[in-house]
């Protein structure tokens, strides 16, 4: 079978497609226009949360009974190093902060160029770590939590 036509590759992600023409090699994922790529942004944990809605009923002299009430939400945190000296951009995370100041929901992208519809960034946090002398960190450790916001944005 042809490994483009092939819907599930040997790792079992529904992402099997090559990379496309706006996708690099090296790109794990992208959100916006902002690339998490091994040798810039990269992280190294990918956590996923699916939150469901349950609404207690109490009931007489007994336990209280739970009713569904729907989906929550869908969460993805990212966590990762950044090294400024070494590669990347010690600004990168401010640069992340000011798509995320705008309000808006972005596209996020899988490394292989699936789209996984639209998100909304809602936390960043920064830690520098090892500073020289002068306050510059050696290494930048980030989370950036991700809550999904629907398949499709706006009208």
């Amino acid at each position: 079978m042809n490994r483009n036509s092939d819907s599930v590759n040997n790792r079992g992600s529904a992402y099997a497609s090559q990379p496309t023409e706006t996708q690099n090699a090296e790109t794990m994922l992208k959100i916006g226009d902002f690339p998490f790529a091994i040798n810039t942004c990269g992280y190294d944990q990918l956590r996923q949360a699916w939150k469901f809605n349950w609404q207690n009923s109490n009931r007489p002299q007994g336990y209280p009974q739970l009713q569904f009430t729907g989906q929550g939400t869908r969460d993805i945190n990212l966590s990762g190093k950044i090294y400024p000296l070494e590669f990347g951009k010690p600004n990168q995370l401010q640069e992340m902060a000011a798509i995320a100041a705008k309000g808006k929901p972005l596209r996020l992208m899988s490394g292989r160029g699936a789209t996984m519809g639209y998100w909304a960034i809602t936390n960043i946090e920064r830690t520098d770590k090892d500073p020289f002398s002068d306050g510059v960190a050696r290494c930048v450790e980030f989370s950036i939590s991700l809550t999904y916001y629907g398949a499709k944005y706006g009208h």
